[in-house]
C-alpha cells in the first residue's frame, strides 16, 4: 500500500511541475520545442509549383490565343533515394474566334477547369559520380483527367507512365540534362467514348544536351520523338500508329529556389500519307512558344 501511495505522490509531483512550467510563463519551451519537433518532421517536405503559358494557333496557323496551366505538386522524400509526391493542374484554354474555326472546337478552344490529378514516385537508382556512366532515376505516375470535354472527346480517362531519366557531364559545361532527358512509355485508359483515332499508348524518347553559360542560366537544345500507337487504323497512312519529332530551343535562368524558361516547339517531322516518318513541310507555321515560371520550395 505504502508503494502505491509513492507511486501516486510521484505522478501528483510531475503533473504539478508541468502545471507551474505553463503557470509561471515557461510555456515559451513548450512553444519551441513543439516547433522543432514540426520543423524536424516537415523537413522532408517538398512544393514545386509551376506556371506555363503557350500560344495557340489556329486552323489557319496563326497565333491566335495561348493555353495557361498552374501546377501545384507536393511531395515527401521518404529517403535519399526515393520520394513521392501528388499533384493537380489547372488549365485555361483561350482562343479568339477566326473564320475557319469550327462549332464543334469553339467549347473545347475557350475551357476554364481542372485538367488532372495525379501521383509520382521517383526512385534514385545510380549517380554519375559513384558509376562515372550517367545519373539513372526512374518514375512511375498515375494521371486522373477531370476535365469532361477532353476525357469524352479523347476518349480516356486517365494514363499511367514508366520513365528513365537519364543525364551525365558531356565536356567541360556541356551536359546532358538529367531533369529533362528520359525514355516514356505511357498507356491510356480508355473509356466507352475511345474510338479508332484514340490513342492507346505512346513511346517516347527524349534527350537535351545542355550548356550552362554562367551558374544559373542553361541554354538547351531539346529534341523528343514520339511513337503514337491508335486504337484503329485512322493514321493519315491508314495504319494504326503515328511518329513525330520535334526540336525545343530553350533558355532557363533560376536564382535560388525560383526558375524563368523562354521555349520554342518547332515540329520538324511527322507521319506523311505513306506511312514514313517526313519533313514536316508546315513546321515553320506551326510553332509554338512557351513561358514558364517554376518554384521549388
Amino acid at each position: 500500500m505504502k508503494n502505491k501511495k509513492t507511486v501516486l505522490l510521484g505522478i501528483l509531483s510531475l503533473l504539478s511541475f508541468d502545471i507551474f512550467a505553463v503557470t509561471s510563463g515557461s510555456v515559451n519551451i513548450s512553444t519551441e520545442s513543439i516547433l522543432a519537433r514540426a520543423k524536424e518532421w516537415t523537413k522532408d517536405m517538398t512544393l514545386s509549383l509551376e506556371n506555363e503559358t503557350i500560344t495557340a494557333r489556329d486552323r489557319s496557323n496563326d497565333v491566335n490565343g495561348y493555353q495557361t496551366y498552374l501546377l501545384i505538386e507536393p511531395g515527401y522524400n521518404y529517403n535519399e533515394k526515393l520520394s513521392l509526391s501528388v499533384g493537380g493542374q489547372y488549365m485555361v484554354r483561350q482562343m479568339n474566334e477566326d473564320a475557319d474555326q469550327r462549332e464543334s472546337d469553339k467549347e473545347r478552344n475557350n475551357s476554364d477547369d481542372m485538367e488532372n490529378v495525379f501521383v509520382k514516385a521517383l526512385y534514385k537508382a545510380a549517380k554519375f559520380k559513384d558509376n562515372g556512366v550517367a545519373d539513372i532515376r526512374l518514375q512511375a505516375r498515375a494521371y486522373r483527367d477531370l476535365n469532361p470535354l477532353f476525357v469524352e472527346r479523347y476518349g480516356n480517362d486517365g494514363n499511367y507512365q514508366l520513365r528513365a531519366y537519364f543525364g551525365r557531364p558531356i565536356y567541360k559545361k556541356f551536359y546532358i540534362n538529367k531533369y529533362t532527358s528520359y525514355l516514356r512509355y505511357k498507356k491510356y485508359f480508355l473509356n466507352e467514348d475511345a474510338s479508332d483515332f484514340t490513342r492507346d499508348n505512346e513511346i517516347r524518347a527524349r534527350i537535351s544536351p545542355t550548356y550552362n553559360v554562367v551558374d544559373g542560366l542553361d541554354l538547351s537544345l531539346t529534341m523528343t520523338y514520339n511513337l503514337i500507337n491508335l486504337r484503329g487504323n485512322s493514321s493519315a497512312a491508314g495504319q494504326d500508329f503515328e511518329e513525330k519529332f520535334e526540336v525545343s530551343p530553350s533558355i532557363r535562368y533560376q536564382v535560388g529556389k525560383y526558375a524563368v524558361l523562354l521555349r520554342a516547339d518547332i515540329p520538324l517531322m511527322q507521319t506523311n500519307t505513306l506511312g514514313s516518318l517526313a519533313e514536316n513541310e508546315e513546321a515553320g507555321a506551326k510553332v509554338g512558344y512557351a513561358l514558364n515560371f517554376a518554384a521549388y520550395l
